[in-house]
């Protein structure tokens, strides 16, 4: 099949990406009062009351390749707000089966196997190690999985697989696009040396020549500390544009390297480039990144999940990965708010497929449908609406363009 040329990539890149995807800084936003006049919605609060419905979640909470606890926070924090406020899902109470991938693939088997045998009428997928062969499984046995964004060619071509954005794939194809409308002849993209990253890199590359633009691709082994070598190689040939896609060890040497060189090439970032491992240490200045929200932003959606934060997780930082997890739970439900009846996967993931205009959390003015023609032939992305934010020197973002990202591979 023709994804399997770069589910090994997706699998790779996909923590990295939805790093950068929130356009976040390392600095904490002031918390805010407890809103309930920002909670309740239009209607008035409804309280959800009688037998539960569970929902899944399988997220590497901890593990040595990726610990991600605060995905789980950002969905127990929606949960709480939609069980107080929204009346759960058909008036009853959304209860939160939580496993632990652990970063491992013996896990998340487990976690697979548990999601199953509790009968979850869905399951929330986090960043995950094995996300590929959690999703299949799942889906094998009728379970919709809904994700932020797809991380496997399982759940970007997968029948009962739902993501609120189009992930890596959609974030290179944005930055290519703007790249393009910026009238850039040529850029070199620098990214890690990892396992099946190659087709995503030469895809990429691939796009943004047939947009015009000519594109070298650089791999850089994992744990290079000093790109200074290549940055110099890639900046003789003067290129209109150089940028990255990789983990926070990548972006800070990528930006020692082009700082020191004193080019005026544009940067663009796709990957964990706004931590502080980073900002303290380089600018940000001037650089351009993909996103698919702004947790900091002044518009309602980002306001309303601050609230959230704050009245059902005080202290959690809205800088960090809780928008991955909220946006899962409350982009579902608000998908299958319509489901009446009893509450099964089936039921579930035909509210999902059908869902239509519903507004993306977090996300400014950005509503999605899950009609599988967002990012065709995909099935799974539910929206293809990419923002391109400028960063200042501490990685906080203005947003300079919205744009609906093309199929990398030409679908």
């Amino acid at each position: 099949m023709r994804t399997r040329k770069w589910s090994a990539a997706m699998a790779a890149a996909v923590a990295a990406v939805l790093m950068l995807s929130s356009c976040t800084s390392n600095h904490t936003a002031p918390k805010a009062k407890v809103d309930a006049a920002l909670l309740t919605p239009a209607g008035g609060k409804h309280v959800a009351s009688g037998a539960p419905i569970r929902i899944g979640l399988v997220n590497d909470d901890s593990g040595a390749g990726a610990s991600m606890p605060e995905v789980r926070t950002g969905v127990q924090a929606a949960f709480g707000y939609v069980n107080d406020y929204l009346g759960g899902i058909a008036g009853r109470p959304v209860v939160l089966d939580s496993c632990d991938s652990k970063s491992n693939s013996a896990s998340a088997a487990a976690c697979a196997s548990q999601m199953i045998a509790d009968r979850v009428v869905g399951v929330l997928h986090g960043p995950e190690t094995d996300s590929g062969t959690t999703a299949q499984t799942l889906m094998n046995a009728g379970i919709p999985v809904i994700s932020t964004a797809p991380a496997s060619a399982q759940e970007m071509a997968g029948s009962l697989s739902f993501s609120f954005s189009g992930g890596a794939f959609a974030f290179a194809a944005a930055l290519g696009q703007w790249m393009a409308q910026q009238h850039y002849h040529s850029s070199t993209l620098f990214a890690e040396d990892a396992p099946g990253g190659m087709s995503l890199y030469q895809m990429s590359a691939n796009f943004l020549r047939k947009l015009g633009i000519n594109t070298t691709v650089i791999t850089v082994a994992p744990g290079t500390a000093d790109v200074t070598p290549q940055m110099t190689s890639a900046l003789s040939h003067h290129p209109d544009a150089v940028w990255m896609l990789g983990d926070a060890g990548l972006c800070l040497s990528f930006m020692r390297a082009y700082r020191a060189s004193g080019s005026t090439a544009q940067v663009g970032l796709i990957g964990q480039c706004t931590g502080s491992q980073v900002t303290d240490v380089v600018s940000l200045s001037g650089a351009v990144g993909p996103a698919y929200a702004n947790p900091l932003g002044d518009n309602t959606e980002a306001r309303l999940y601050r609230g959230v934060l704050d009245a059902y997780a005080p202290g959690t930082d809205p800088n960090g990965l809780a928008y991955l997890g909220y946006t899962m739970a409350l982009g579902t439900i608000r998908a299958v708010h319509t489901v009446t009846g009893e509450v099964t996967p089936a039921a579930v993931a035909a509210a999902m497929r059908a869902a239509k205009g519903v507004p993306l959390p977090i996300a400014d003015d950005v509503t999605f449908a899950c009609d599988g023609k967002q990012i065709p032939p995909f099935p799974a992305p539910c929206s293809d609406t990419v923002f391109i934010a400028r960063l200042d020197a501490g990685g906080n973002p203005t947003t300079i363009a919205k744009l609906h990202a093309a199929n990398l591979m030409g679908g």
